[in-house]
């Protein structure tokens, strides 16, 4: 959603944290539980009973890879 946006002018979009290569649903569902362990620029918590959620949707966002022709 484009009109979304972070307070935190230098958080990258979901769009871009989605599609980092070898990222798995238990990856950053992980990352996502714990993300209060990650330096202090990353410094947000989620509710634990939102993670698999906000998980979920951000998996949404993954583009397709290209493919060659």
């Amino acid at each position: 959603m484009p009109d979304r946006f972070s307070p935190n002018p230098d958080a990258p979009p979901f769009e871009n944290v989605v599609a980092k290569e070898g990222l798995t649903a238990e990856t950053l569902t992980y990352w996502l539980r714990h993300s209060h362990n990650f330096p202090e620029i990353m410094n947000f918590e989620v509710a634990d009973d939102q993670v698999d959620d906000l998980s979920a949707y951000m998996l949404t966002l993954r583009q397709p890879p290209m493919r060659r022709r």
